[in-house]
């Protein structure tokens, strides 16, 4: 058996060959969606993790019977309410500006469903899940990983400003917490 990663984005080549080469995992990072450097019919797993994938090229490199799965985030996810472990639905209930940007760069499950269908894919579920982002020991933590924008580049769309105006926001709809706050994503695989 052969396990193969993908990275696409260059900066994160050498963190990915660094870290998997030494498990004996090939890292692959010239292609594109719509060819994979892989033989046909020769992959029995892939895990899609938020990221981009042609249907059709998938199907063609797995293995009959093999198993696609996709885990990404929805519209529907990311705009669930604001509360102590979904910290991101704070963000558009202070700035409702951000839906669109959100929502603009997100499929939701009909439409993946649809394009898997159409290539070829029967869908044996569907699941949500929570899965923990990062755990802060306070407030003052959470704080200093938003004014960063730490994995978080909808808050890229905010001014410096408006980005404070949403920390005190949250901390407000948090009040005084006791103990480690911890953020939750919420996805669909």
């Amino acid at each position: 058996a052969c396990t193969i990663a993908t990275e696409g984005y260059e900066p994160n080549v050498r963190v990915a060959k660094n870290r998997l080469e030494p498990l004996g995992v090939k890292v692959i990072h010239d292609f594109t969606d719509d060819r994979l450097p892989v033989e046909s019919g020769s992959i029995q797993l892939i895990i899609n993790r938020h990221e981009s994938f042609s249907s059709t090229e998938i199907h063609r490199i797995l293995k009959p019977g093999g198993v696609f799965i996709v885990q990404d985030r929805t519209p529907g996810d990311c705009l669930l309410p604001g509360d102590e472990r979904h910290i991101r639905g704070y963000f558009f209930e202070k700035f409702p500006k951000l839906i669109g940007a959100e929502t603009s760069r997100r499929h939701n499950s009909e439409q993946v469903r649809q394009a898997l269908e159409s290539s070829g894919f029967r869908l044996e579920r569907e699941v949500s899940l929570w899965e923990t982002r990062r755990v802060y020991p306070d407030f003052e933590s959470l704080r200093r990983d938003l004014l960063l924008r730490t994995g978080r580049s909808i808050l890229h769309e905010l001014t410096d400003a408006e980005l404070r105006d949403l920390i005190s926001y949250i901390e407000e709809k948090l009040g005084n917490p006791v103990g480690p706050i911890v953020e939750q994503d919420a996805w669909t695989v």
